[in-house]
């Protein structure tokens, strides 16, 4: 009888076999090892991503468009490259089924829906009232299912290479220590947070004058270039992304909002200030301090 670990090389190889199926043996093969960080993983797959993060290989880019009742979906172009990077790249927290359902009866176009808080701003750029969404083309979702397929091969090869073949149905003792003593770091679901948070309210238009525009733009490239030195957790990270992206829109825009500066001046230094001691907050927070004053003094 062929083991365990061999049918599911078999089974990774065979490009006939779904992904789900593949999944749901690895399981079985994690659970009779007792490797938790796979059959932890294998369980978001097999599940969804639902209040955790995702991994890095299920960061996608689409293309954002809204629906025109009079001329169906139409493009949203974004004023600057990185508020449109942050836009057009989500991660994707369905099920490896809902994917391949989507690739076998769909029409290939994935159409992710943004956080409130984001579809809100987004609303505010278009100046319209039309909801916002991300096209995900096919490739990008057949490449997240093959990632997996990909990344259950790669197991199933590295347990045969150290003796673990599960033959009978059955692992022997040895078998366990060895399959234990692997590192499954590629498989522990670091990645970020699928939703974001964006500033939404707005209030009252102002002239931004072009030094203004400058700071508010150097502030922006500041924090950016700090972020990864102040030991944020995923949610303050997402939510500083999110805040810095609005920073530049409204830098860029031929009509900025002085209550959307103000917000996100005072929110950008709220999270700062919760890192108390570091040396990079400290040196942003002396730069938001004058932008701040401006703001709530215009």
């Amino acid at each position: 009888m062929t083991g365990l670990v061999l049918e599911l090389q078999r089974d990774a190889l065979d490009s006939s076999v779904p992904v789900g199926a593949l999944l749901r043996k690895a399981s079985v093969v994690s659970r009779k090892l007792d490797l938790k960080d796979v059959d932890d993983w294998i369980g978001f797959e097999l599940g969804g991503y639902v209040d955790t993060t995702v991994p890095e290989f299920r960061k996608v880019q689409g293309e954002v468009k809204a629906w025109n009742p009079f001329n169906g979906w139409i493009p949203i172009i974004m004023a600057d490259t990185r508020t449109a990077e942050l836009f057009n790249t989500r991660y994707i927290a369905q099920s490896i089924f809902e994917l391949e359902d989507l690739l076998a009866n769909g029409s290939g176009q994935l159409m992710v829906k943004y956080p409130p808080k984001q579809q809100a701003l987004l609303m505010q750029l278009m100046e319209l009232q039309l909801q916002p969404v991300l096209h995900v083309p096919r490739q990008a979702i057949l490449r997240v299912i093959q990632t997996v397929r990909d990344r259950v091969l790669n197991l199933a090869l590295d347990w045969e290479k150290r003796g673990i073949l599960g033959e009978g149905l059955r692992f022997t003792s040895a078998e366990k220590a060895n399959a234990n003593a692997i590192s499954y770091t590629t498989i522990n679901h670091i990645g970020e947070m699928h939703n974001s948070q964006l500033q939404q309210h707005s209030s009252g238009t102002q002239t931004l004058h072009a030094g203004d525009a400058k700071a508010l733009i150097a502030l922006a490239d500041a924090v950016s270039a700090a972020i990864g030195q102040l030991k944020l957790d995923r949610e303050e990270r997402a939510e500083l992304e999110a805040e810095v992206a609005t920073l530049r829109t409204q830098a860029g825009s031929p009509k900025p909002k002085a209550g959307i500066i103000r917000a996100t001046l005072v929110s950008l230094k709220t999270i700062l200030e919760g890192c108390a001691g570091n040396m990079a907050a400290t040196g942003l927070l002396a730069q938001i301090a004058p932008l701040l004053a401006s703001a709530s003094g215009s």
